[in-house]
């Protein structure tokens, strides 16, 4: 049962990092896009179409505060996904899917891009 969880775990943390992917890619085209050159010069060296190469804190960050709830919150689901992913999976506390997919769908909704 514990390897399932994880399995659906993945699959949901594969959904968010999706989103923030996307909703990353979407800011950044509009803020490199939009403004004077003095407001857009930053964005502007970020590559929308790269943004699968940055990485994944970072994404999050430019999406969520840093060092609020819900930002500590995605990392700890990254730390727990990498686990699983490379096998230490005795790394990972048991995962309550039905709370774990409804914190996700909540952090998705608060992803501000």
């Amino acid at each position: 049962m514990i390897l399932n969880d994880q399995a659906y775990f993945v699959m949901l943390f594969a959904q968010l990092e999706d989103r923030i992917t996307g909703k990353c890619r979407a800011l950044i085209k509009r803020k490199s896009a939009t403004g004077k050159w003095g407001s857009r010069r930053s964005w502007q060296i970020l590559d929308a179409h790269d943004v699968e190469r940055m990485p994944f804190t970072r994404r999050v960050a430019l999406l969520l505060e840093k060092g609020t709830a819900d930002y500590t919150e995605v990392c700890g689901f990254y730390r727990d996904r990498c686990a699983i992913a490379h096998g230490q999976l005795g790394k990972v506390s048991p995962i309550n899917l039905p709370h774990v997919a409804r914190k996700i769908q909540y952090l998705a909704s608060k992803l501000q891009s």
